[in-house]
């Protein structure tokens, strides 16, 4: 069956509304014509040398750059709609090529980093370069452990969880588009950390039992060029 796509206006709609949509867009020259953009990426993360092919098509963007302009809205005819379509499938694949490459660099600086950390999977570093006034640095974040009140619930006796928790209900009026009312009660449970110190000093509750219920947030790693100074 042929893949659906949402016209401009329903996309712009369900934008509005906060909602991710997946738009339809131009993915480079069919397999026939050259490779496509993910094939681009994916060459220049392992290139080594340009080829000329790769030059004409670096030069080439250098020769219809900015050739459209943009300051006022009018019909195109059919010579202007090329010209606008050569500049933005030049920048494109520029673009592909200069991702791809910087991907390689990444991993790489990332790769260099990691040999005077002792721990790469949760510590941060960088790289600085003084005559560039910056800082190359492989920042982690996230990875931090906190106490899930659903598990917690399960690991613990009523009895007990309820002496370290505080119970919150919230109670919401909900007015239904037939026009109708309900009632809707959410219960929530946070810890009350004084009442869990003192719990665990009297010795009714073990760390072993909250190691149980303990999770982890998801730990990300990322890039950034900063100043050095």
């Amino acid at each position: 069956m042929e893949k659906k796509y949402l016209t401009p206006t329903e996309s712009k709609l369900l934008k509005g509304l906060g909602i991710e949509v997946m738009e339809q867009e131009w993915s480079g020259p069919s397999q026939s014509e050259g490779p496509t953009r993910t094939e681009l990426r994916k060459k220049f993360a392992q290139m080594k040398d340009l080829s000329q092919e790769d030059l004409d098509t670096f030069n080439h963007l250098f020769e219809v750059f900015g050739s459209t302009s943009t300051s006022t809205i009018i019909p195109l005819s059919e010579e202007e709609i090329d010209s606008l379509a050569d500049e933005v499938i030049s920048i494109r694949s520029v673009q592909d090529m200069l991702g791809g490459r910087e991907q390689a660099l990444r991993s790489y600086i990332f790769d260099t980093i990691n040999l005077n950390l002792s721990d790469p999977e949760i510590e941060s570093g960088y790289l600085v370069s003084p005559e560039m006034g910056v800082k190359l640095s492989k920042e982690v974040s996230g990875g931090k452990p906190s106490i899930d009140t659903e598990k917690l619930k399960e690991v613990l006796t009523p009895e007990e969880f309820k002496s370290i928790t505080n119970k919150i209900t919230i109670m919401q009026t909900v007015e239904y588009a037939g026009g109708g009312t309900g009632m809707k009660t959410t219960i929530e449970y946070e810890i009350n950390e004084d009442a869990l110190q003192d719990e665990l000093v009297k010795g009714n509750i073990g760390v072993e039992q909250l190691l149980k219920a303990t999770k982890t947030s998801p730990r990300k790693t990322a890039f950034y060029v900063r100043k050095s100074n």
